[in-house]
């Protein structure tokens, strides 16, 4: 009986080991002996693989890769030097420099200028230190002295020759009035080569436009500089040339005037009727009435509007058919009132010509003619004013 029990239970175990599949039993997992083993496996293929990795890299730098150049070695930074201070001179030395400075600055001047020198000099020979000899101002002290001498000279030469220039540098001064008062401003270094000559004046008229001509704002007595455009480039003609005379164009003297007249006559009654005569621009036209009047009497009114040519009245005074002075009381400066009117109003006839005589010296004359007389090249002159007119001075 018990074997057979036996029997009977391995039978059924039996049965079940082959059922299981069937029925979706998962097989037993693997044990972890079979675990251990896997990992080890993946482990030992990572080693590998760096091993491999490695030495590749090792063979391409080594062997297969160029090397890169080696840059120079930079050189070492250059190391400043402090500049040396300045020696300072010995006394004796400094004296003499300065002494030898005070002899140039008076070299050329009389002797009864050069009283200062004298001083000067004494002055750095007494000195103690060097500081002190560079602090005396020998050059206002030339200054003065050439001043003093220039000064005596142009009151000299006026009264010889009246009309003289002074050529200082790259300036000319005319008239001893502007020279005496330029002579402030001029510093020693140019007046020991500046010269001193008598004036050879000579006349020259230039037909300008307005524009040409400063603007037309210009007055007699102005000094002016005159320029010449040619191509590209501009030269002076004349440096501080004076005005003498200006003629304006006659498009400028003409005219119209209106005068009216009442007069009282005999009517018709207490209101005047009709008709009066009246002259309008040299011809007769009639202005219709009604006129108010008192009884018995009618008024009338003449008008007449005429131009005058001041052409024409010049050519009356001269042939003595005006009173005497009416010239004078009457159209006097016509043009420069004319100018300054405009001027003041800032209304003016653009299309205005001038006839303008300057003062020129005789050595500027023989260029400046050469351009007046050629009407191309006398449309490329210039006036400008190198000194403020007398209208501009009362502004300021």
């Amino acid at each position: 009986m018990v074997e057979k029990g036996a029997e009977d239970i391995m039978d059924r175990l039996e049965a079940l080991r082959r059922r299981a599949p069937e029925e979706g039993l998962a097989p037993p997992g693997p044990s972890g002996d079979d675990g251990r083993r896997r990992l080890a496996r993946i482990v030992g293929l990572l080693v590998i693989l760096v091993i491999l990795g490695g030495g590749t890299f090792f063979v391409y730098s080594t062997f297969l890769k160029a090397p890169l150049p080696t840059p120079p070695p930079s050189p070492p930074a250059a190391v400043e030097t402090p500049p040396p201070l300045p020696r300072e001179a010995p006394l004796p030395e400094v004296k003499a420099q300065v002494v030898d400075a005070v002899n140039r600055a008076f070299e050329g001047l009389p002797l009864a200028y050069s009283a200062e020198k004298r001083q000067l000099t004494t002055r750095v020979n007494e000195a103690t230190t060097s500081a002190e000899v560079r602090a005396i101002d020998y050059e206002e002290a030339a200054n003065r002295a050439w001043r003093s001498y220039w000064i005596g000279e142009v009151q000299s030469a006026a009264q010889k020759t009246g009309d003289i220039e002074l050529k200082a540098g790259n300036d000319t001064y005319r008239t001893a009035d502007v020279i005496l008062q330029k002579l402030n401003f001029i510093p020693y270094t140019v007046l020991k080569i500046a010269k001193l000559t008598a004036i050879r004046a000579e006349y020259v008229p230039l037909r300008l436009t307005r524009l040409q001509a400063a603007g037309g704002m210009v007055e007699i007595g102005d000094v002016v500089n005159v320029y010449h455009k040619e191509g590209g480039n501009i030269s002076i003609l004349s440096r501080r040339s004076r005005v003498m005379a200006i003629l304006r164009g006659k498009e400028s003297g003409s005219i119209n005037l209106a005068e009216s007249e009442r007069k009282m006559a005999g009517g018709e009654g207490s209101e005047g009727k009709g008709s009066v005569a009246s002259v309008t621009g040299g011809s007769i036209s009639s202005v219709e009435g009604p006129f108010p009047a008192s009884a018995g009497y009618k008024m009338s009114q003449t008008q007449s509007t005429y131009t005058v040519s001041i052409e024409e009245v010049q050519k009356v005074a001269a042939a003595s058919k005006l009173p005497d002075g009416y010239i004078e009381n009457a159209l006097e400066s016509y043009g420069i009132k004319l100018n300054k009117i405009e001027r003041e109003t800032n209304i003016g006839n653009m299309d205005a010509e001038y006839l303008i005589l300057l003062e020129v010296g005789s050595d500027e004359a023989p260029g400046l003619v050469s351009k007046v007389l050629s009407p191309e090249e006398r449309k490329n002159l210039f006036i400008t004013m190198s000194e403020p007119s007398l209208w501009m001075k009362a502004i300021k």
